[in-house]
């Protein structure tokens, strides 16, 4: 019996050598990585909220400048695209915590527009944030803290991935990346915006009103 519980303690501590340390410090990395983008994704909710009321004018109805109102709509935009892009990175992740095989290309992929789109609407915040009148103030200020913090979460995770060895293959650069995806997100919102307008007036129209 003694025999047989040493064997035990050897074969233990051989696991121990031969596993490489690195394995399981890339996955308490990975976990952290979660934690990071559960708390981005969160911000994205709340810069969600908050470029909604400047670019709908609301709460209260001020006749906020259409530019800035734009400006907003863009940002406002963009927070749907960094919470679906957070979303698949962690799925992916606790997919992979769970199975041991993970999708890196695809986790990276996600990371990377994560990063290039939270850098593309940089000066659009900053825009906001000194364009906004008293009315709207303290959305502006919310959303500026929201973005600092979202800016300091993709900092940590990108250098979280690179440790993790979850590097895009891509050769495109990042921001170039980002600016796409903004403007992709917009033609969806104009296409909505030209909706709503069309079935207002041919509304109208059959009515009379």
């Amino acid at each position: 019996m003694k025999k047989i519980f040493n064997m035990l303690i050897l074969a233990i501590v051989m696991v121990l050598i031969f596993v490489p340390g690195s394995a399981y410090g890339h996955d308490v990395d990975k976990v952290e990585m979660v934690s990071i983008l559960e708390e981005i994704i969160e911000i994205a909710d709340s810069i969600h909220d908050e470029s909604e009321y400047i670019a709908d004018d609301v709460e209260p109805t001020v006749g906020l400048d259409t530019e800035l109102m734009g400006k907003a709509e863009v940002v406002h935009g963009v927070s749907h695209d960094i919470d679906r892009f957070a979303n698949i990175a962690v799925t992916e992740l606790n997919k992979g915590l769970d199975t041991g095989e993970f999708n890196n290309e695809e986790i990276a992929r996600r990371i990377t527009m994560l990063r290039g789109t939270t850098n593309a609407i940089s000066y659009l915040i900053d825009d906001i944030e000194q364009e906004t009148p008293t009315s709207h103030e303290n959305y502006a200020t919310n959303l500026k803290d929201d973005y600092d913090r979202l800016e300091e979460l993709i900092t940590q995770l990108n250098e979280l991935a690179i440790i993790s060895g979850l590097q895009s293959e891509t050769n495109l650069d990042p921001l170039l990346m980002g600016k796409s995806e903004v403007v992709h997100g917009m033609s969806h919102s104009i296409g909505r915006f030209a909706n709503i307008v069309y079935n207002e007036i041919d509304a109208g129209i059959e009515s009379g009103e």
